[in-house]
């Protein structure tokens, strides 16, 4: 079970994030084999937040990389969390 790791907004317009411990390719999402980010789409704007627009959704890698602990990257500033 999947769940939607972040949702911001801006000027009435929305960006959902899901944050990857493991590799997304490019391909898969072409392919249509990679679409749980469409249906997080789908579901914000007819579910969680009915009539909003959701403007982009990305994968953000996350995790250990070369040893270092790569954190989330920071929001910024003309986005707000909600």
């Amino acid at each position: 079970a999947g769940r939607i790791d972040r949702i911001d907004e801006s000027k009435g317009s929305h960006r959902l994030i899901d944050y990857k411990k493991s590799k997304v390719a490019p391909k898969s999402i072409a392919r249509g084999k990679a679409f749980q980010l469409a249906l997080y789409a789908l579901a914000c704007e007819a579910a969680i937040l009915p009539g909003c627009a959701v403007e982009r959704a990305v994968y953000i890698a996350v995790g250990k990389k070369d040893g270092a602990t790569v954190a989330p990257p920071s929001v910024p500033s003309r986005w707000s969390m909600t």
